[in-house]
């Protein structure tokens, strides 16, 4: 990048490169790369240059054969590392290389789709009654068009769509909610749009696997998932078909903890998370996951099901307690413990966890704000200690500190 500047005459945000070629009649076994420069004399700097194999180079991208980006030479070494441990979450062109059954999809196209839906406006104006988020006539249902700003990490209700009366583009603009609002379990996010559920695809899952398509390694958060109800869903959320409910809370598991989070952005060079990069992403085996079943489901279970409309997917996961009440430093050290999970079970030592999540400094610098110390490093690396000591990478038990444990934390009383 020109931010030196290396040329006062070029804009600083404007990248350049240096390319170096061999002739045919010679050959290297590796290939040296740097990132991310901002002076020449870098490239003279150990820790941030790196090489990379042929092989190397198909082992991180087996599926398109490209190059990640990698800021320091650091990133490599545990990428690779990784990468030599784990499966990628589809290999294209081997047979027994999508082990999770998993498809990609999307619902509806927000433009080209546009004049199936249908606002609170035009529906009350027509005898609509709403219910919930929800908007019911007779026989006939109005679902919730669920889009990108409507959704957070393990929580579907993170924010209502509200239009703006000011704005001239992006009219619609989320408010998001809080932990008053989400205390309700009845509290669900209100759409700026509905679709008629005859509309919607058929067979709809109790709970969609989804993660959002627009970001950024830049973001707060590069990664971000969560098992949605039955709704209509608009093309700025990315779904993930898979074989039940469990396999989709394993896997939202993964998309949400700092490791995969931390691969994705090695990975992700544009602001889109375009299904490739999903498919050349390392996630755990299912036999390997299946032995750790009584650990992710109740975690994944407790964060998810808040609210009355996840009842369907709680009960697929063999539950039927009723919502879970939302307890901000439950949530905070349950997500912890997955963290630590992951971490354990991606082959991350306790030095490469840290610096791992040194390298989310949004979330350091809001943590800082709000505790005085980066709150968040100092649970996960708790809690990767506790299970270190249990084994849980080789098949020790772990027990968890939280009272009561996760999965039986405080409920709403199911609806009558």
């Amino acid at each position: 990048m020109n931010a030196a500047p290396v040329f006062p005459d070029v804009h600083r945000s404007f990248k350049f490169s240096i390319l170096s070629l061999t002739g045919r009649a010679l050959s290297e076994p590796a290939v040296r790369f740097a990132f991310f420069l901002r002076d020449p004399a870098e490239l003279f700097d150990e820790g941030r240059v790196f090489a990379l194999t042929p092989e190397e180079i198909a082992l991180l991208n087996p599926n398109t054969g490209t190059c990640p980006v990698f800021r320091t030479r650091r990133d490599a070494e545990i990428t690779l590392g990784i990468y030599a441990r784990l499966p990628v979450l589809i290999k294209e062109g081997d047979p027994d290389g999508n082990p999770w059954g998993v498809t990609f999809g999307t619902m509806f196209h927000m433009a080209n789709d546009s004049h199936r839906f249908r606002t609170r406006e035009e529906l009350t104006a027509n005898g609509w009654e709403a219910a919930g988020n929800h908007y019911v006539n007779g026989d006939r249902v109005m679902l919730p068009l669920y889009e990108a700003k409507m959704v957070d990490a393990y929580n579907h209700r993170a924010a209502d769509v509200v239009k703006s009366a000011t704005a001239v583009k992006r009219q619609n603009q989320p408010a998001y909610l809080t932990a008053d609002a989400w205390a309700s379990a009845s509290r669900l996010a209100v759409p700026g749009n509905w679709v008629d559920r005859a509309e919607t695809p058929p067979g709809t899952p109790p709970g969609r696997l989804a993660f959002l398509r627009i970001s950024s390694p830049t973001n707060q958060r590069t990664m971000i998932s969560a098992i949605l109800p039955p709704a209509a869903i608009g093309d700025s959320v990315f779904l993930l078909h898979t074989r039940n409910a469990r396999d989709s809370a394993a896997l939202v598991a993964h998309f949400n903890s700092f490791v995969y989070d931390y691969v994705t952005r090695q990975k992700a060079a544009g602001l889109n998370l375009n299904f490739f990069y999903i498919r050349q992403l390392p996630v755990l085996p299912p036999e390997t996951v299946r032995r750790h079943t009584d650990f992710l489901t109740p975690r994944v279970l407790e964060l998810t099901c808040t609210a009355h409309d996840m009842g369907p997917f709680a009960a697929d996961l063999g539950d039927t307690g009723g919502p879970f009440r939302w307890d901000e430093e439950r949530r905070r050290r349950i997500r912890a413990e997955l963290d630590a999970f992951f971490f354990h079970l991606y082959g991350i030592g306790r030095a490469d966890a840290a610096y791992i999540l040194d390298t989310f400094p949004i979330v350091r610098r809001k943590d800082e704000a709000l505790y005085g110390g980066y709150r968040t490093k100092d649970l996960i690396l708790t809690a990767y200690d506790h299970m270190a000591a249990s084994g849980i990478a080789t098949g020790g038990t772990y027990t968890s500190p939280l009272s009561p444990p996760p999965g039986d934390g405080p409920r709403h009383r199911c609806r009558a």
